[in-house]
């Protein structure tokens, strides 16, 4: 359905791993469609272009914000006569979402809204300069190692995410709270039509209560448990839904199979050990969750089109 073009967030020029980047990118052009494991934010200060999120397309010129979240799948493109500078950047999901009010709060007015809201901000003005001072400001944090300049970016980037939507609910005519529960209704109505057959009742009533917010944090559970071993029934109990109405979730939503979807992250992250440790192929497969080495060279040279011990050394 989607590409399946996925990417590790790592620090630039390395392999290494990071809980959050952000960098300027200069006479930006990325045109094949990709998605991410971690949700990306970026802000256009020069030039012109489009970019596509889930098949909408938008105009990117100085001002554009734009929030992707692992499920949407984008691609921009540059006008050759006035190229794209823009910031940049990714956090994980693990610093967005939280068990504290404050990580549950961003993840129920970013994420709830994400199918009713657009995907991008055009500001102007002051705003626009603010927007620009935060983005300045959070590129100069980045990387330092003074310990208080890892809140600090965390407090920047948190008031650019409220700045931004904001400003898209304003710009959406004011309804952005209607607009939200509109969000939470429909995906009501489609699961609960998933689980009827000729207009019957499901036959687990607890099926059509799995909203599109309930399904998000299914995929946030698997993307941060992906090296232990985890099964459809296994999701069924914790999530109070049936294995069936897992798997079509998965590729309704994400456009692959529960299984695919769990490879393609176990071999991100394996990948990211081979280029940033000296553990062994064995070690590695062990340590992503593949329950033998012959299951993880397979699934491996599948996906890369090499085997492990080449990819190392590329």
């Amino acid at each position: 359905m989607f590409p399946h073009l996925f990417h590790e967030l790592v620090a630039r020029d390395t392999e290494r791993v990071v809980p959050y980047t952000v960098d300027l990118h200069v006479d930006a052009d990325y045109f094949v469609p990709h998605r991410h494991n971690y949700i990306e934010f970026s802000y256009v200060i020069r030039g012109n272009g489009t970019e596509s999120v889930n098949g909408i397309l938008h105009p990117l010129t100085p001002g554009t914000f734009s929030l992707l979240l692992p499920s949407q799948v984008h691609a921009l493109h540059s006008d050759a006569a006035n190229p794209i500078t823009f910031y940049v950047g990714g956090i994980s999901l693990e610093k967005v979402f939280g068990s504290d009010e404050t990580g549950g709060g961003i993840e129920r007015l970013l994420l709830n809204a994400a199918e009713t809201l657009p995907a991008h901000v055009l500001f102007s003005g002051e705003a626009a300069d603010a927007m620009t001072r935060i983005f300045r400001e959070m590129h100069g944090f980045y990387g330092k190692q003074d310990p208080w300049n890892h809140y600090l970016f965390l407090a920047r980037l948190l008031e650019a995410l409220v700045l931004f939507d904001l400003e898209r609910r304003r710009q959406s005519t004011g309804q952005g709270e209607e607009s939200e529960t509109t969000s939470t209704m429909s995906g009501d109505q489609t699961d609960a039509d998933e689980h009827t057959n000729g207009g019957k009742p499901a036959r687990n009533p607890r099926l059509s209560q799995q909203t599109g917010t309930d399904f998000r944090r299914i995929i946030h559970y698997v993307q941060t448990h992906c090296s232990e071993p985890l099964t459809l029934h296994m999701l069924s109990e914790r999530f109070h839904a049936s294995p069936a109405s897992i798997s079509a979730g998965f590729r309704r939503r994400m456009g692959v199979n529960f299984v695919d979807f769990q490879h393609e992250l176990r071999i991100r992250n394996a990948c990211a050990l081979l280029k940033s440790s000296s553990l062994s192929i064995v070690d590695i497969a062990m340590e992503t969750g593949f329950g033998s080495y012959e299951s993880f060279a397979r699934v491996f040279r599948k996906r890369k089109g090499m085997s492990a011990a080449a990819y190392r050394h590329s």
